[in-house]
């Protein structure tokens, strides 16, 4: 590709010129590592908007009865990712340093608790663009419904508080940041 810029309109949404003159439209987002890296950070740096407040749903749930709160002890921002076996993410959350946040609504299942820190989050990537790090829990959490003795549905809740990096409270370990992925 010769040429990425943002398509008139917005949305997410980049025109991309093939070197054979090809012109066609990309989400952002789904842009990785390689010789349009430069042109996509660009844009996420251009379009970062705002810091989110704790909570802020970055792909927010598509229903259900589950519930997690997040207790970020960390001096950075950070969005937490529940990714299911199929790899979708159920859920990405952004929770500010020494902050706490809940997510609710997700489905039933078995989900792996992701997480990233930063500095300078570009909500459109879903990524931090100055040091990001990205890590995970070593074992999924399950989460599953039950019903109370009126047959009312009733989700599992899970609290977990993100220690920094390298505390002995921490199980968390590295991952590669493609794993991480953006939404």
């Amino acid at each position: 590709m010769q040429a990425l810029e943002t398509a008139p309109g917005g949305a997410g949404w980049l025109r991309v010129i093939a070197p054979d003159g090809t012109v066609g439209f990309v989400r952002a987002a789904q842009l990785g590592d390689g010789p349009g890296w430069r042109a996509r950070r660009k844009w996420c740096e251009d379009n970062r908007g705002e810091r989110p407040t704790s909570g802020a749903l970055i792909k927010a749930p598509e229903g259900g009865d589950n519930r997690l709160l997040i207790r970020n002890a960390t001096p950075r921002d950070i969005l937490v990712k529940l990714r299911g076996a199929n790899e979708q993410t159920a859920l990405a959350m952004f929770v500010r340093a020494e902050d706490s946040a809940e997510g609710r609504g997700f489905p039933d299942g078995s989900y792996r608790v992701l997480f990233a820190t930063g500095e300078n989050f570009s909500s459109p990537c879903g990524i931090f663009l100055e040091g990001m790090e990205t890590m995970a829990y070593p074992d999924p959490e399950v989460f599953a419904s039950t019903s109370d003795p009126e047959g009312k549905a009733k989700g599992t809740s899970l609290a977990l508080t993100l220690q920094p990096v390298g505390s002995a409270e921490t199980p968390a370990f590295a991952v590669p940041s493609k794993e991480f992925g953006s939404e």
